[in-house]
């Protein structure tokens, strides 16, 4: 439980716990939990830009030079992260001069890591130094988070100079119920400073105008025996000189509100009058615009309906304000319209008792109708989210799928027509005429054989432009090609499916890994060959039949870690095992979370801030999380975390023996674990019998053991504390024939 076989530390195939999750993001979206997480790439002129260091090497690069009021700079450890010890007074470094544009709001931030469950010292920002001889003594700001325990405490100091003169202000003191990772931020704007750790802010401070715009950071370790560390340095600023870079930005839902990351490390709400429904949701970037398949039950639905201009009403309703209809996230869906009443999908303008305004004439007659939520569309650029308005044809609702595929929109798996796909023009994602003949236009289809009903649709999955992945539950379809220009559809398979829309990721040479009722199964990235299964034999059970009504399931392909997330969150807050499927080995790893932390949602971060690159996790408690090598415990709280080597056979089939002897090596940086050996004689009896020996490893070589024991096979279960991370090294054991097996 807990354990991957490529330890965090130093990330050696040899077996240890699993890194610790931390806030990727200080901001609570909503209260949680975090219905959607995805990335865009834009393309903004805005000239924001970012400096970043996260300390490659074995030296701090070239970019930084010493302090001038210090001996000597932060050195950078082997596990590649700025570090100090109490061997050095302290460290401290500037770095090359930015093109900061001071009129504007600028972030000067690092990312504080513990040592082995501890901090222990202070650790500073430094900005507004002179541009030419940046001397923070003479002038400056220094910002000074102290930390030199293990109860999670801080405290600290802004320090602001003017021609050598300090003149100091307090935090804000605080603790968290242990040490945590997170962002120490100084944000400046004009003349105000603020400061922020793990997002609180500990101080609001307006301070003297100083002409510099130099930054840079140290650290002073205070306690014996200890280290100071920081694993990233970054600036955020806009430039004086024109920057033409693409930028990336996670974009998240929760509370049906909406999410932008702007800047690095920051979530901030857009203010829209649509919102999006409280369920998992999916979306995709076309060009500049995100495009999201908001879906929610139908607010009422009938074939006695009616409009005569812009007016719409129905007999069978009362009062149309007491349907919990949202103007601006739902629209009404005309058909079988009689007269000039023309079929379509109108918005809404507003809602009477007595009858619903459109914001366009829909003719006048009898008509069918239904009201449901809308696909939206969010420009960044305008901060606008929007229902996705056709400039052709009508855009098909209520469809909870969605894709990228061909440069259309794909959209699929609605409840009016479980079983069928619609794709928007070629370029145009505005336009769902089907009635166009060309090569380039809008198109609909089921997965189904001609001439037979279709399956509902589970998942949308499109492989670059080759061919489209469109699965059921019970089965598998390959559009290869554009429908519209000669395409063919066939099944993969007729018996083994994807069981949600998010139940499946892309490995690293474009594998499809995806869950079915049958576990985990893999379809080589050409799309020619059937569907290998990869669980079934390891976990005969747990992966099985998996129910996605109950069950929010998220699929992560993890491209540092090598491996695939697969989260089985439960709608009720019960414990519920989640794995780790180590890429390598095709071996499964379970899982578990604090139920706050199980994930909703998830997403592979690619991001332009490289340091931000990575998986995060939308939390069922509104915040964004991501796993942290450094890191042992999740948010504070205690990860238990063991693994049981065996059985291992002590005879053979008629003769039993004894575990004469054991012998340690833990990993040099690990935390201590408790062992304990189980003896029985049976495979099967180890794994429930009581352990006969029981002892504590710390890092390095260990002492001799030996636990004793007579058996058929032993088992030997290691435990970490929890509060630190561990790893093997070696383990040898020794055993010895001990005769014949005797029945008791």
């Amino acid at each position: 439980m807990n354990v991957r076989p490529f330890a965090s530390i130093e990330g050696r195939e040899r077996g240890g716990s699993r890194p610790g999750l931390t806030r990727s993001h200080d901001e609570q979206l909503g209260n949680g939990p975090v219905r959607m997480l995805t990335q865009m790439t834009l393309a903004l002129d805005d000239d924001f830009t970012h400096f970043s260091d996260t300390f490659n090497g074995t030296s701090l690069s070239s970019a930084w030079s010493t302090a001038a009021w210090v001996s000597d700079p932060p050195s950078v450890t082997s596990d590649m992260m700025a570090s100090i010890d109490t061997s050095v007074d302290e460290g401290a470094a500037v770095l090359d001069a930015l093109s900061i544009d001071s009129t504007q709001a600028y972030q000067v931030e690092v990312f504080i890591a513990p040592y082995l469950a501890d901090h222990h010292g202070k650790f500073r920002v430094y900005a507004r130094m002179d541009n030419t001889t940046p001397d923070v003594e003479t002038e400056g700001i220094v910002a000074e988070l102290v930390m030199e325990d293990a109860t999670g405490a801080y405290d600290g100091t802004l320090t602001a100079y003017i021609a050598g003169t300090p003149t100091e202000y307090a935090f804000t003191a605080g603790t968290h119920s242990a040490p945590q990772a997170g962002w120490f931020k100084v944000l400046i704007v004009g003349n105000n400073v603020k400061c922020y750790w793990r997002g609180t802010l500990v101080i609001n401070q307006d301070v003297a105008a100083q002409t510099g715009l130099r930054v840079g950071f140290g650290m002073d370790c205070t306690q014996a025996g200890g280290i100071c560390l920081v694993d990233v340095f970054r600036t955020q600023y806009y430039s004086t000189v024109s920057i033409d870079q693409n930028r990336s930005l996670l974009i998240a839902s929760a509370d049906g509100d909406l999410y932008k990351e702007t800047p690095y490390g920051t979530m901030t709400v857009i203010t829209a009058d649509a919102d999006l429904n409280e369920v998992q949701l999916q979306a995709v970037q076309s060009g500049q615009k995100l495009y999201i398949a908001d879906y929610g039950d139908v607010r009422d639905t009938d074939t006695d309906g009616s409009v005569s201009g812009t007016s719409f009403d129905a007999t069978g309703v009362a009062d149309w304000t007491a349907l919990g209809i949202d103007k601006d996230s739902d629209v009404i869906v005309i058909s079988d319209g009689a007269g000039t009443a023309t079929d379509g999908t109108y918005r809404i303008d507003s809602i009477a008792a007595g009858a619903i305004t459109l914001t366009a004439a829909a003719g006048t007659g009898a008509c069918s109708y239904r009201i449901e939520r809308a696909p939206k569309v969010y420009d960044p650029s305008a901060d606008t989210l929007i229902v996705l308005d056709a400039t052709a044809g009508q855009v098909p609702t209520g469809n909870p799928l969605i894709a990228h595929y061909l440069d259309r929109i794909v959209l699929g798996g609605g409840e009016i027509a479980p079983h069928a796909w619609y794709m928007s023009r070629q370029g145009t994602e505005t336009d769902w005429d089907y009635a166009q003949t060309d090569a380039q236009r809008a198109v609909a289809g089921t997965a189904s054989d001609a001439g037979l009903p279709g399956q509902p649709l589970t998942a949308l999955v499109p492989h670059s432009d080759d061919y489209l992945i469109i699965a059921c539950r019970d089965s598998i379809w390959r559009l290869r090609g554009d429908p519209a220009y000669g395409g063919a559809m066939d099944a993969l398979s007729r018996t083994i499916g994807i069981v949600g829309r998010n139940a499946w990721c892309l490995g690293p040479s474009g594998e499809l890994v995806f869950l079915s009722l049958d576990g985990i199964y893999i379809l080589a990235p050409d799309g020619n060959s059937k569907p290998v299964p990869v669980s079934r034999e390891i976990l005969p059970g747990e992966l099985l039949n998996i129910d996605p009504e109950t069950t929010t399931i998220s699929m992560i392909y993890d491209v540092k870690d090598r491996g695939v997330h697969i989260y089985l969150t439960p709608d009720n807050s019960n414990d519920r095992t989640h794995w780790w499927m180590d890429w390598t080995r095709k071996t499964f790893w379970p899982v578990s979370l604090q139920s706050d932390h199980e994930p909703y949602s998830g997403c592979a971060v690619q991001s332009t801030a490289i340091e931000e690159s990575g998986v995060v996790l939308g939390g069922r408690d509104g915040y964004l999380r991501r796993y942290y090598t450094f890191v042992a415990t999740d948010e504070g709280t205690d990860v238990e975390s063991y693994a049981k080597c065996g059985p291992i056979a002590l005879g053979d089939e008629i003769n039993v023996g004894v575990l004469r002897e054991i012998v340690a090596v833990m990993a040099r940086d690990s935390g201590d674990v408790t062992w304990s050996v189980i003896v029985a004689n049976s495979a099967e009896g180890v794994l429930s019998g009581s352990a006969s020996a029981t002892g504590t490893w710390v890092a390095g070589l260990n002492n001799t053991v030996r636990p004793g024991g007579r058996g058929m096979a032993f088992v030997l279960k290691l435990e970490g504390s929890g509060s630190s991370w561990w790893a093997v090294e070696r383990i040898t054991a020794i055993r010895r024939s001990a005769g014949k097996l005797r029945l008791r």
